[in-house]
């Protein structure tokens, strides 16, 4: 599998493929602008997630197609400060709250 890093004041997730023993950066502006977009990342099978810090979107990376997409989270949480961290329980995906009043879960196979 690849190695991605959350972009928290990039514009890029930076992706490295060990079997390629690659680096490369994959563009997220049509999801998050800005400073602080995203803080941890996790991954459930070939795609990436991204907890929402500033950005009003969860970040999804799927690494088979270098496909960059966001769920708004609006209806959760708003403001800055929004998540810290992220990582996966029983195949969702959970991210902590930082300053959001509720835990962020997102199913990956309802895609909700």
């Amino acid at each position: 599998g690849k190695i991605v890093a959350a972009p928290y004041d990039s514009d890029e997730l930076l992706v490295f493929d060990p079997m390629k023993e690659t680096v490369k950066g994959v563009k997220i502006g049509r999801v998050a602008y800005g400073k602080g977009k995203f803080r941890g990342i996790c991954a459930v099978g070939k795609k990436a997630f991204a907890a929402p810090c500033h950005s009003d979107e969860l970040l999804i990376y799927d690494s088979t197609t270098d496909e960059v997409r966001g769920v708004d989270i609006t209806s959760i949480a708003r403001g800055g400060w929004k998540y810290a961290d992220i990582c996966v329980v029983d195949g969702k995906v959970v991210a902590s709250p930082c300053h959001a009043d509720k835990i962020l879960i997102y199913d990956p196979v309802l895609d909700e």
